[in-house]
């Protein structure tokens, strides 16, 4: 068996969203593999019973099956499993969860993703060398907390675009969606209580993750200094969503449930003078 650490890719999906994880399944079995011959494996994390926006699904999809065929013998091979379901959470959970002691030892490296994005070649290996060059935390989007007077401010007054964010910073947390890219010896191993993260953290997974990284004083890294950059997006039919031009963006747990002020609910309850750097960072 190789020493090497394993690399895992964890994403989830919910039901409405079949033509979009399609197109987007297709960008992640097509990566670039790293170069010194590991294989990759793509986890997808499904759900039978009903919560919150995703009705379940009953048996894996045929589109999927296609592909966990087609991946194969291939350097990135698609698997999918239920689970049980909660919500965002099902992206890097159930991968911890599945970890063998032998791959633990390995401390691999847990890559997210999300199932509405086109994700370039190169999505991969830009995060696994920024991974292996700078030993924290790798994001391409995201933003930096901003503290006044000892004190969290609230999400929208975070630092959005700003070139510093492209050099590791504990403040520092990355967004989902264009993928995330952690060592399991960056995650305190409280992150797995399912219980407590949907008390506390509700449905902002990233959020959770990030005080995870944080209580082992692991700082994080975005690839792109602003969060105007990203990668495209595609509406639930996997029509991609063009700039300039109005469309019906997928069912966003972000819009419906994290909107007027979710996130500052959150961070008052998670933030811990014990462990987060509350020294004032508004100037």
């Amino acid at each position: 068996m190789s020493s090497l650490p394993p690399v895992l890719i964890g994403m989830t999906s919910i039901r409405g969203r079949e033509k979009a994880l399609c197109r987007t399944l297709d960008t992640l079995l097509r990566q670039r593999p790293p170069q010194d011959g590991r294989r990759v494996r793509l986890n997808l994390f499904l759900s039978q019973q009903p919560y919150l926006l995703d009705e379940g699904f009953q048996s894996v999809p045929s589109f999927i099956q296609r592909r966990i065929a087609w991946s194969q013998g291939r350097r990135i091979e698609l698997e999918c499993h239920f689970v049980e379901n909660v919500g965002p959470y099902r992206k890097l959970l159930p991968l911890i969860a599945r970890l063998t002691e032998q791959q633990k030892e390995n401390d691999p490296y847990l890559v997210t993703a999300d199932d509405d994005t086109l994700y370039p070649q190169d999505w991969l290996v830009r995060l696994l060398d920024a991974q292996d060059t700078l030993q924290c935390v790798v994001g391409f989007r995201g933003r930096r907390m901003m503290v006044k007077e000892g004190k969290v401010e609230p999400y929208h007054r975070w630092i959005k675009h700003d070139s510093s964010l492209t050099s590791p910073h504990l403040l520092t947390v990355p967004t989902g969606k264009d993928g995330i890219c952690y060592r399991l010896s960056q995650l305190h191993a409280a992150v797995s209580d399912t219980e407590a993260a949907l008390r506390l953290a509700g449905h902002a997974d990233d959020l959770w993750f990030k005080h995870h990284t944080l209580k082992l004083g692991i700082p994080s890294v975005l690839l792109n200094p602003s969060l105007s950059l990203e990668f495209p997006e595609l509406t639930a039919s996997g029509r991609r969503i063009r700039a300039k031009k109005p469309e019906v963006a997928l069912k966003s747990l972000f819009l419906t449930i994290n909107k007027s002020g979710g996130n500052d609910a959150v961070m008052k309850r998670l933030t811990d003078p014990a462990f987060y750097p509350l020294g004032d960072e508004s100037q």
